[in-house]
């Protein structure tokens, strides 16, 4: 699988996966401790509370659980572009966002903002590694 960084922030990134469909990973530093909120689907005595909280997205217009890329794939993917930061003190997990190719970019725009604060880039950032 070919992948592409879209966006560079100092918080978070973007990377278009290279699928035969539309398919974006957002990879976003919450800088803050992971807590039981984190994990709805955990009970609350099974999170540890790592001192940092990385919280991903994929978005796609086929759920990845249905399509014939295994999710394991993509949690390894994940793994190995998060590898430098330490993770014995950072937790992570994953949610799925499937919408209509059409939405994809306002989905996408909606997270950046309510995560980053960014709403539009301004002109010029392209040319360094990280737009912030």
């Amino acid at each position: 699988m070919r992948i592409k960084r879209t966006l560079r922030l100092k918080n978070a990134e973007v990377w278009k996966l290279d699928l035969p469909f539309f398919c974006f990973l957002v990879i976003l530093d919450l800088r803050r401790p992971s807590e039981p909120g984190d994990y709805p689907y955990l009970p609350p005595e099974d999170v540890d509370g790592r001192d940092n909280y990385i919280k991903v997205f994929t978005i796609s217009e086929v759920d990845l659980k249905e399509s014939s890329l295994k999710l394991d794939a993509v949690f390894d993917l994940v793994e190995d572009l998060i590898y430098h930061v330490d993770q014995g003190f950072c937790d992570w997990n994953e949610t799925r966002i499937v919408c209509k190719q059409e939405d994809i970019t306002t989905t996408l725009n909606a997270l950046l903002l309510r995560y980053t604060g960014i709403e539009n880039l301004p002109e010029g950032n392209w040319k360094n590694l990280s737009q912030d």
